[in-house]
């Protein structure tokens, strides 16, 4: 006779599922007093993948004239990252490299980080890119450095963050 199979008892089973209801109740519940990071100025735009990096660390602004001119002003250059909400890449570069608070610092601290949404600006992305190949080649998101003035720097594609547990190469 084959020895029978022991499941987890009901008790078990209903103890579990009640403790992991009460801890995500608990949670919620602290989440009320935790302080909310405050929206960057992509908050009030009418793209929703623009909109949707409102809350990231890295203290975003729309494409505009204003953008340069406070670039004059804080004496910093201007990052213009073109990215798409149907880019691999781009998404990617959203879960990591924008939300993390070392990467937010460096670049609010020497830039004035510009946000472009590649499918609601095409004809700013076609003058700069040349052509499209050239943002297709780069997965869909393109970053350039500009001066205060607009002239271009340097242009590239995603990099990876560079940690000791991730060496360049």
């Amino acid at each position: 006779m084959l020895p029978q199979r022991v499941g987890p008892s009901y008790i078990v089973v209903t103890a579990l599922i009640t403790l992991i209801l009460v801890a995500g109740l608990g949670v919620r519940v602290a989440s009320r007093w935790l302080p909310e990071r405050q929206p960057n100025a992509l908050a009030d735009e009418y793209s929703t993948y623009l909109r949707s990096a409102s809350r990231q660390p890295i203290s975003w602004v729309p494409l505009s004239r204003d953008a340069f001119e406070r670039a004059k002003q804080e004496g910093k250059l201007v990052l213009v990252a073109i990215t798409s909400e149907f880019s691999r890449e781009s998404r990617l570069m959203d879960l990591d490299q924008f939300t993390d608070p070392e990467f937010a610092f460096l670049v609010n601290s020497h830039y004035i980080a510009v946000r472009v949404d590649a499918f609601e600006a095409p004809g700013f992305v076609r003058e700069v890119t040349l052509n499209s190949l050239m943002l297709e080649a780069t997965g869909g998101a393109l970053f350039l450095a500009l001066d205060a003035d607009g002239n271009l720097l340097s242009m590239s594609g995603p990099q990876p963050l560079r940690t000791s547990g991730n060496p360049p190469g």
